[in-house]
């Protein structure tokens, strides 16, 4: 576990921290400057396998404005599973809170794919009327 830290690494001919350039900047074999943070900007996570219930229950929620994930490719299966019309299923009676059921029932969630999770997130939120949501996918494929 790294407490929630991750590291940025900018590369580009004139690579520049926050606040300016800094003793973090320096030269790659590409003669690119590179800039390395370690940023502490995560306040938590949660593993959808592990917690279905906690995560629907939290993309419900009304201050919640951002869905943000960090999966490979491997984590855009299409087409969906049968684990996504389960989601999707409790996702449409998100008012009464099914969300406790979810974690008592987990086995029927797992196998989800990220489309069906943000799906059901969607519906979730339409049907507990918590408005409208970004979702931002932070791939982690170095080649982007």
């Amino acid at each position: 576990m790294q407490d929630f830290m991750y590291t940025v690494i900018a590369h580009s001919a004139e690579a520049v921290s926050a606040t300016g350039h800094s003793d973090e900047d320096f030269e790659s074999e590409q003669n690119l400057k590179e800039n390395v943070r370690v940023v502490a900007a995560m306040k938590d996570m949660l593993m959808a396998p592990e917690e279905p219930g906690e995560v629907l229950r939290q993309l419900t929620e009304e201050d919640v404005k951002i869905f943000s994930l960090t999966i490979t490719e491997f984590g855009y299966t299409v087409p969906t599973s049968k684990a996504d019309l389960a989601w999707l299923e409790i996702a449409r009676s998100a008012a009464r809170e099914p969300y406790d059921d979810m974690n008592a029932e987990k086995k029927s969630y797992q196998g989800a794919t990220a489309i069906g999770m943000i799906t059901a997130g969607l519906a979730a939120r339409r049907a507990a009327g918590s408005g409208g949501v970004s979702i931002m996918s932070c791939d982690n494929i170095p080649g982007n």
